[in-house]
Order: C-alpha cells, then sequence, then structure tokens
C-alpha cells in the first residue's frame, strides 16, 4: 500500500459500561395525593423495570453508568471550546454546513444541555 492510500487510525474501542443497580426511588416524586401518588408509583415501578433491548437488565441501569460518564466531557467541552464563535466560523464555511439554521440550533441545545449537566456535577 503507498503512502498516498494510508487508511487512518482505527478509532479507540470505548470501555464497555457495567450496568449499575439503579432505581428510581418514588418517594421523591410523591404529591400527598393519595390517587395522584398511586399513579405515580406505578409509573416509576414501571420505567424501573423496562427493558427495551431485553437483554434481562432494567434499561435505567445501564442508561445511568454512560450518562455519569457523558456529562462530565459534556460540561468539560463546553468549557473548553466557545461553540457560539465556532458556530458562526463552521457556518460560513459551505464546506462543513449543510444546514446552517439547523447548526445554530443544535449548537444552541448542546450549550443548553451542557449548562444543565453541569448542575447535575458535583462542585
Amino acid at each position: 500500500m503507498s503512502k498516498d492510500n494510508k487508511q487512518p487510525p482505527a478509532p479507540p474501542t470505548p470501555e464497555p459500561v457495567e450496568p449499575v443497580p439503579f432505581q428510581l426511588d418514588p418517594s421523591h416524586f410523591m404529591t400527598h395525593n393519595c390517587l395522584l401518588d398511586g399513579f405515580i408509583k406505578t409509573a416509576i415501578k414501571d420505567v424501573n423495570k423496562v427493558d427495551f433491548n431485553h437483554n434481562g437488565v432494567p434499561d435505567i441501569s445501564e442508561i445511568v453508568p454512560i450518562a455519569a460518564k457523558v456529562l462530565p466531557l459534556i460540561v468539560a467541552l463546553n468549557q473548553a471550546v466557545d461553540f457560539e464563535k465556532l458556530a458562526v466560523d463552521l457556518a460560513g464555511n459551505d464546506n462543513y454546513v449543510k444546514d446552517k439554521e439547523v447548526f445554530k440550533a443544535v449548537v444552541s441545545e448542546f450549550q443548553l444541555l451542557a449548562k444543565m449537566a453541569e448542575k447535575l456535577l458535583p462542585h
């Protein structure tokens, strides 16, 4: 293989994320209205049991450890990059951005998500 046809390096393989025994606690959502609280308890019980990928592990137990890894990365990325300036620069280059309005909306949503994630992390 010549130098011109060199393949880019393969991306690193992410470490597997092990599920954790996590369940939502209905007591945090109680309204002290007996009828409404019954619906809330039932809904939370159902959410805690959902297993869409049918692997025998509740999905919430698989989502929590992923969120625990992703949220700090989102916060760090938002702190390291001025996304407003990046959005302006990239949106001005037709080689990178296909739909400028969608791109601006996605950047805005990312910034909002990063601010919400920052509030969830311990300080």
